[in-house]
């Protein structure tokens, strides 16, 4: 499966929207934010289910990201290429 295709399929299962009508009718960077969007806030959740947990638990459990897909704006974007 594409990544395109992928993206597609994890947004239209959210929306309730057919991945095909995504790819036929999105652009690109429109699929890219919505895409972002929610996994962001899928594994986000993870990262807090997890930050919750005793203190035992959590050593046995490796510690997810707070984040999947990092949005930069121009700020960050200049302090990355400065380094």
């Amino acid at each position: 499966m594409g990544m395109y295709t992928h993206m597609a399929h994890h947004v239209g299962r959210i929306l309730h929207i057919r991945p095909n009508t995504i790819l036929d009718e999105w652009g690109v960077p429109e699929l890219i934010v919505a895409y972002g969007q929610y996994s962001n806030e899928d594994t986000y959740r993870n990262y807090l289910e997890w930050k919750n947990l005793d203190t035992k638990s959590k050593k046995e459990i490796k510690k997810p990201e707070a984040y999947s897909v990092l949005f930069l704006d121009d700020d960050d974007l200049e302090e990355e290429e400065g380094e």
